[in-house]
C-alpha cells in the first residue's frame, strides 16, 4: 500500500494509537523547564496536540505539517484561540522518526530498528 494513503486512512479511522488527545507529558515538562521562543516546525504533527501545546509560549509561532490531509482538517478543527498555530498539509520531503505502533509487520520492526539507531 502506498504510505500515503495508510496514513490517511489510519487518520479517517481513527486507528491511531499513538495520539492520547493530548501533547506528550515529555514535551509540556521541557516546554515547563526551558521555555522557548522563536520559529517551530514539527513535521507528522497529526492532530497538532504539540503544535498547539507549543503555540502557547510567548513569541512562538509554529507550523505543523502531515502527509494526511484528513489529520491536518482534523488538527484545524481541534485548533483553539491560538494564532501561533498553523497546520499545512503541503510538503515536498518530510524526514521524521516516527514510532514503532506506526510500523505493523516484521519488515517494518527492522526499520523502526534501525530509525532509532539514530
Amino acid at each position: 500500500m502506498n504510505p500515503d494513503l495508510e496514513w490517511q486512512r489510519r487518520y479517517e479511522e481513527s486507528d491511531t494509537p499513538w495520539d492520547k488527545g493530548m501533547p506528550a507529558p515529555a514535551l509540556v515538562n521541557f516546554l515547563r523547564q526551558q521555555p522557548i521562543s522563536g520559529r517551530v516546525l514539527v513535521p507528522g504533527c497529526g492532530r497538532g496536540h504539540e503544535v498547539r501545546e507549543i503555540g502557547r509560549q510567548p513569541q512562538t509561532s509554529v507550523v505543523g505539517l502531515d502527509i494526511s490531509p484528513t489529520a491536518i482538517a482534523q488538527a484545524k478543527n481541534l485548533e483553539g484561540p491560538s494564532e501561533a498555530s498553523v497546520f499545512d498539509p503541503h510538503f515536498t520531503l518530510l524526514d521524521e522518526w516516527v514510532p514503532k505502533e506506526s510500523f505493523p509487520g516484521r519488515e517494518n520492526r527492522e526499520l523502526v530498528r534501525l530509525m532509532q539507531k539514530r
